[in-house]
Order: structure tokens, then C-alpha cells, then sequence
């Protein structure tokens, strides 16, 4: 695989994992009716941000003169691994703090797994996935204030 091939392929893998935190986060909005208007308002800037990322990287796979896969799965792999494996025998609605804890953490190992493929191919690109982890690690840390500042 061709530097420019490998370097459109990881970034169409975070497309594809940016995808995914969309579905859980709609999942979340979904499941949250009962709960404050402020948690569906951080939800909604989560899948906003996630939008905004899958732009800015489809165009950077575009420039590699690459084809974007747009890969959907579209019955969001994270959020069913999750209900699956770790709810699964369970029949209670899982902790949304955890779920969205999951989210998170499952988004920042791709993320981290994407800067080791890149690390010495190409500055650019590498300096876009690392700023955009860091804005997913402040996203985290929202995530992990759910429950502690009584929201």
C-alpha cells in the first residue's frame, strides 16, 4: 500500500469511527427524554463535532487524491458492541454516563491507533488527527463530569 493509499485508508477509518460516535450519541439523545435539557444539549454538540471532523477529513482524503469509502454502519458499532457485551445479561437500561464514557474512550483508541500508523508519513495530516483527538479528549472529559456534577 502506497504512503498516500495508507494515510486515506486511516483517515477513512476515523470517518468511519466518527460516524459511529454520531449513531451512539443520537442513541443517547434518544435515551435521555427523561433526563435534563442540558445533557441533550452536550450530546448534540458531541454529533456536531463528530460531523464537523468527518468534513475536514473527507477532504483531506480528497486531496491525497484518494476516494472517500464512506463507510456506514449504520447499527452503530459501538453502540451495540456495548449494550451487547457488556449488557448483555442484564434487562435494565445500562448507566448513560458509562455508555457515553464508552463512546469516548473506544473513539480516542482509533484516534491513537491512527497517529502510530501516521507518525513520520505526513506532517499535515498527523497534526489534524492529533488536534482532533485532543478535542475529543476534552469531549471525554465533559462525558466523565456527567454524573459527578449532578447533571
Amino acid at each position: 500500500m502506497t504512503g498516500k493509499a495508507n494515510i486515506a485508508d486511516v483517515l477513512n477509518n476515523l470517518v468511519t469511527i466518527n460516524k459511529d460516535r454520531i449513531v451512539g450519541y443520537k442513541e443517547a439523545i434518544h435515551d435521555t427524554k427523561e433526563y435534563q435539557e442540558k445533557i441533550s444539549q452536550l450530546f448534540n454538540a458531541m454529533v456536531e463535532q463528530s460531523e464537523n471532523f468527518i468534513e475536514v477529513l473527507k477532504r483531506e482524503i480528497k486531496e491525497l487524491g484518494a476516494e472517500v469509502t464512506d463507510k456506514t454502519i449504520t447499527t452503530g458499532l459501538i453502540y451495540n458492541t456495548w449494550m451487547d457485551i457488556v449488557y448483555a445479561d442484564s434487562g435494565e437500561k445500562p448507566d448513560l454516563s458509562h455508555f457515553c464514557h464508552q463512546i469516548e474512550e473506544t473513539t480516542q483508541q482509533a484516534y491513537n491507533s491512527a497517529l502510530m500508523k501516521i507518525t513520520d508519513q505526513d506532517k499535515k495530516i498527523y497534526d489534524l488527527i492529533l488536534r482532533q483527538k485532543q478535542e475529543l479528549q476534552t469531549s471525554c472529559d465533559e462525558i466523565k463530569n456527567i454524573g459527578r456534577d449532578g447533571t
